[in-house]
């Protein structure tokens, strides 16, 4: 393999023309049988997979990258391999596994003394942190990364950083809106403008025509957040413009939805609804989940605007359906992504049993034993993760969603009697303030493992979020649904709390719906259930707390 064909795919990455470069990189893989060789193509291919959307492709490329190295001892590429395996893991949302990629990789650069290697480190650790759905630490971790980039001239890990600074704080902005958090939104939206005009303004001054549409594209959804439809609306015309010339198909695909997002907020909501449906319209492939989800999104807003309730409705299933399935491809994703784990271990084992001898051989074969059970125990650590809550160790909201339905569907008959409540603890607040977090923590703990030993092994018991805890009944403990939860109630309230700090007193307020029984009554699936039980809950807040509402 000639040195010259590396570069040459190498400077096609440079210029974010990924598909050309992959496909030279592949061409070149099979000529590259050294080591060395080998490794610095895989490392290429990966951070090409990478900006395609190929994240399971991306895993195993950069897998074998690292078993290579490693075994060479090859500390700065190996550095890299991981930074391209973190990155993929976050890709899978596997945040988990990207952490400990990347703070590998922090460790080797750090072991290596190289300021530039570190700051890619960091930055990866940073996208780890997104992955854990947690963008401010996201965006503070990158930030240093940013600090080593213009402390050491470094143009591209600081368009980097901007760019990924900008990109973490909308979607932190989203999620402030949709908790409701408006007044903090503003500053975040603010911030996230600020970001990306300087991840535009840096993109500009390489001359990099992929990174300057990428950071323009970060910029017009800040501006659409924003409200500033003046502004966005000549960058996303010329930002289609760039993406056409240079065949960016996913950002052209993206101003799309941006000119759905301009036409709604300038009124013309016919013109929104085409342009959300026209991008709809494209094949399975071509357009990103994540686009597809805030096209339906934002076609039920108009449609119900305007009081379209019928296409609204249907918008809103829509979104639903393709929101399970997001979830369902993650997890498959993730499954895939272990597969191939252990696919490259089989390669790599196999690769050296060629070159081992009879002892060689006998320590392989030990070493695969040890590398299974470790798999082993990973996919079980992995598996808790998905359905544990970490502080009290009951189900997590997201295996609660994923159980009622299967509870639901396994009942004899319509008429079994299927109770969901929701209890939240009283003035947990105060409890924060008035004796600390670690309290509240200790606090959660406490109660989660005096509902577990009161309710039935069988009984669906979760923390929701917060402070607050569903329960899922099925059957005769369904039917005496309020006497169980009246005396979880009285329980709680006296419950010696002063054992956990003294003067702590606690007490919970409790929402309960029955299948068949007054709000609860025209449920067909406990999703409306949940609904219900959850008003009923704020029902018993206004009420005065400590007691039970049924709905």
């Amino acid at each position: 393999m000639q040195d010259s064909e590396c570069q040459s795919a190498e400077a096609l990455l440079q210029q974010g023309n990924h598909s050309a470069a992959a496909l030279r990189l592949e061409a070149l893989l099979p000529q590259a049988q050294g080591g060395p060789e080998r490794a610095r193509v895989l490392n290429d291919l990966a951070r090409a997979y990478a900006r395609l959307g190929r994240p399971q492709d991306c895993v195993r490329v950069a897998s074998e990258a690292v078993h290579l190295l490693e075994r060479q001892e090859a500390l700065g590429p190996l550095c890299e391999a991981r930074c391209n395996l973190s990155l993929a893991y976050s890709l899978l949302s596997l945040g988990r596994e990207a952490l400990e990629q990347a703070l590998s990789a922090l460790n080797l650069a750090r072991r290596l003394q190289d300021p530039e290697r570190e700051g890619w480190a960091l930055a990866r650790l940073g996208n780890a942190y997104a992955a854990l759905d947690n963008p401010a630490q996201a965006r503070e971790t990158t930030q240093l990364a940013r600090e080593i980039a213009l402390q050491h001239g470094l143009p591209e890990l600081d368009f980097a950083c901007l760019n990924n600074q900008a990109f973490f704080t909308l979607y932190e902005y989203e999620e402030l809106v949709i908790d409701g958090e408006t007044e903090q939104a503003v500053v975040v939206q603010a911030m996230a403008q600020l970001l990306s005009e300087q991840a535009v303004a840096c993109a500009q001054a390489q001359g990099n025509p992929y990174r300057i549409a990428l950071a323009l594209s970060n910029l017009v959804e800040a501006l659409l957040q924003g409200q500033d439809w003046d502004r966005a609306a000549p960058l996303i015309e010329y930002l289609d413009q760039t993406a056409q010339e240079h065949e960016f198909a996913g950002l052209a695909i993206s101003t799309r939805l941006h000119r759905a997002v301009l036409a709604r907020g300038r009124g013309q909501h016919a013109e929104a609804i085409a342009a959300a449906e026209s991008l709809l319209q494209l094949r399975g492939d071509a357009i990103l989940p994540r686009l597809q989800r805030r096209a339906l999104r934002l076609l039920y807003e108009c449609h119900k605007t305007a009081g379209a309730h019928e296409a609204a409705l249907a918008d809103l299933e829509a979104l639903m359906r393709a929101e399970r399935l997001a979830i369902r491809t993650v997890q498959l994703a993730q499954t895939e992504v272990l597969l191939i784990r252990q696919e490259v271990d089989q390669a790599m084992a196999r690769a050296e049993h060629a070159r081992a001898d009879a002892e060689r051989e006998r320590e392989r074969v030990l070493a695969l034993e040890r590398e299974h059970e470790a798999l082993r125990e990973q996919l079980a650590r992995s598996d808790r993760a998905a359905r544990e809550d970490v502080l009290t160790r009951l189900a997590n909201r997201r295996h609660a969603e994923q159980a009622l339905p299967l509870m639901w569907e396994q009942t004899p008959s319509p008429d079994t009697p299927f109770a969901v409540a929701m209890l939240d603890i009283d003035h947990f607040k105060r409890v924060n303030d008035q004796f600390g977090h670690a309290v509240g923590d200790a606090v959660l703990r406490e109660l989660a493992q005096l509902l577990r030993q009161r309710l039935r092994s069988a009984d669906l018991l979760a923390r929701w979020g917060g402070e607050e805890f569903l329960i899922g009944l099925v059957g005769p403990p369904a039917r005496d649904a309020e006497a169980v939860l009246e005396r979880l109630r009285s329980a709680v309230m006296e419950h010696p709390w002063e054992r956990v700090h003294g003067g702590l007193r606690l007490t919970i307020s409790i929402g309960l719906a029955l299948r068949g029984v007054g709000n609860g009554a025209p449920a067909e699936e406990p999703r409306e259930l949940v609904q219900a039980a959850d008003i009923a809950l704020y029902q018993a807040k206004h009420a005065g707390r400590n007691r039970l509402r049924l709905a």
